[in-house]
């Protein structure tokens, strides 16, 4: 955005007279000119100088202003997600839904919403403590992460619900996509979420 040209225009300008400058003083050298030794009171090295300065000082404020927009932008994207599973969260997922939506009816394309939860997490809560609760809700973000296409959307819209909105969807693409969630989670959980609490309770 702004930030980012404003950055990169200061870089520029710190790094743009100060070539001209080292391009100018070498093509005198280059035609045999006598050129002034680097350490002395000259009017060239005064300005060779100036411009060293100068530019030191744009590009620490252009170092600066890239590094804000960076925070700004990782800000931005952390408040709009679920901390624990890295998905969209409900206000972001409802967000970017209404334009998936709106584009969707604007070139009239399929659109399929899938609502998917995790069984039984209040037990597992209770009887594992909420540490593998939130294993469990970890787990199935990761899964669902890994099994999208590019260009869907997924997000925790609830404790123990997730969303997911699939662009230019076929009638199939539903069954398919829950049937590779459930393969991944078939393969995952016993490793990841049955293993660990085994030998967390033997501690």
């Amino acid at each position: 955005g702004a930030d980012n040209r404003r950055w990169r225009a200061l870089l520029l300008a710190a790094v743009l007279p100060l070539a001209l400058v080292c391009i100018l003083r070498g093509s005198v050298g280059a035609f045999g000119h006598l050129l002034p030794s680097p350490f002395s009171a000259d009017a060239v090295n005064t300005l060779l100088a100036l411009l060293c300065h100068l530019a030191l000082l744009l590009s620490l404020l252009a170092f600066v202003l890239a590094w804000r927009g960076e925070t700004e932008a990782e800000l931005a994207r952390l408040a709009q997600t679920d901390g624990l599973t890295g998905l969209a969260d409900r206000r972001a997922f409802a967000s970017r839904s209404v334009d998936m939506i709106s584009m969707a009816r604007r070139h009239q394309e399929p659109l399929a919403l899938m609502i998917l939860d995790i069984d039984f997490l209040k037990a597992i809560n209770t009887e594992h403590g909420q540490e593998a609760g939130d294993r469990a809700l970890a787990l199935f973000g990761s899964c669902l992460q890994a099994q999208m296409r590019l260009g869907d959307l997924a997000g925790r819209v609830g404790g123990e619900e997730f969303g997911v909105l699939m662009a230019r969807c076929e009638a199939l693409g539903p069954q398919a996509m829950d049937k590779r969630m459930r393969d991944a989670l078939a393969a995952r959980a016993v490793p990841e979420l049955i293993e660990r609490t085994l030998r967390l309770a033997r501690l």
